[in-house]
């Protein structure tokens, strides 16, 4: 065999197992893309299924309808938060009372109810005198002789206590949201409650 032969025969060989070498590596390459591509539509489906399975948790959950107010006897008032939906499990609910001025907070409560399906109506209490009392203390500093005329502001809201099972199939965004306060699962309500009263006149000041 010439040298020459042998060269050809060389890198004949070395075209074949390079060539064999790009084939392996083209297979790597389509196998590994494969492979993310099956990851990218099984992640895609288990996103739709979480967002099928909270649209329909969504859907049957308990919203406030209404608030009413019962009206003032003497200091005792009270309001009833009218709430509806499908979904049987407990609730967080939670009130604040406010001045319309300056949002003040006047009075709040939260408390845990457990809800079926239908219709249902909280009742929470009110103390006139207590709203007044917080209303001196906090906007005129305890003053007196101040006549006062206005609709307080009773807002109330209703959100899930989600079980493990439910957090399990809601997507992890709308967990958060809940946490912070910015879930679509949140139902808010406002009603204004009238307020008329004449702070008493405090004592007079003794002077040497």
């Amino acid at each position: 065999m010439s040298i020459r032969a042998l060269f050809i025969g060389v890198g004949a060989r070395r075209g074949i197992i390079l060539g064999g070498l790009l084939v392996a590596a083209l297979v790597g390459i389509v196998a590994i893309s494969l492979v993310g591509l099956e990851q990218e539509v099984a992640e895609e489906e288990r996103g739709g299924a979480q967002e099928t399975a909270f649209a329909s948790f969504a859907a049957g959950q308990h919203t406030i309808d209404r608030i009413e107010f019962f009206g003032w006897n003497a200091d005792a008032g009270s309001a009833g938060i009218v709430m509806r939906g499908n979904r049987a499990g407990d609730y967080h609910i939670s009130w604040t009372v406010t001045e319309s001025t300056h949002g003040q907070v006047l009075a709040e409560g939260r408390e845990m109810v457990s809800l079926g399906p239908g219709r249902r109506t909280v009742v929470i209490p009110l103390a006139r005198d207590g709203l007044i009392e917080a209303y001196r203390e906090k906007l005129v500093k305890g003053a007196g002789g101040v006549i006062v005329d206005e609709a307080f502001r009773l807002a109330a809201t209703l959100e899930p206590a989600l079980s493990p099972d439910e957090s399990a199939v809601l997507p992890p965004r709308e967990i958060q949201n809940l946490a912070i306060g910015r879930s679509s699962l949140r139902s808010v309500a406002g009603i204004d409650l009238p307020m008329s009263f004449q702070l008493p006149a405090g004592p007079a000041i003794q002077t040497d």
